[in-house]
């Protein structure tokens, strides 16, 4: 199973926008290697409010990547890889406290794809619909 570490947040404010990168490295197990196991990557960036007091106490995912944004990979037989994410986001969508600092992770999940399901259709009914 791959397995994800050091993963690296940086904001960077510019104006409204915040420029956002993301890094992380992910080791490849030997039968990731040999088979080429193919991963979905997903990536989100989470309000934490677990700390300080006035905080309402609940990490809310701020922005993430979306339906449509898939990324697929495989090990293609290296032990490990690096990956750098960069993006540019509206400040305002990392503002999830009322007054003061705002605080800012990065979550990052793979997830094995496969094996792959079956679909199978039904006889044809027919029918007069009045």
């Amino acid at each position: 199973m791959a397995r994800i570490s050091n993963v690296a947040l940086s904001v960077v404010e510019d104006v409204a926008n915040a420029d956002i990168e993301i890094d992380y490295d992910i080791d490849w197990d030997s039968y990731d290697q040999a088979s080429n196991q193919l991963y979905q990557e997903n990536w989100k960036l989470v309000g934490d409010d677990t700390g300080p007091a006035g905080e309402d106490g609940q990490d809310e995912t701020l922005t993430g990547q979306g339906a449509a944004d898939i990324v697929r990979f495989a090990a293609d037989g290296q032990p490990g890889t690096h990956r750098h994410l960069a993006f540019t986001i509206p400040v305002e969508a990392l503002n999830d406290d009322t007054a003061g600092e705002d605080e800012v992770r990065a979550v990052v999940t793979l997830t094995p794809v496969g094996p792959f399901g079956d679909s199978e259709e039904s006889k044809l009914v027919r029918l007069t619909v009045r």
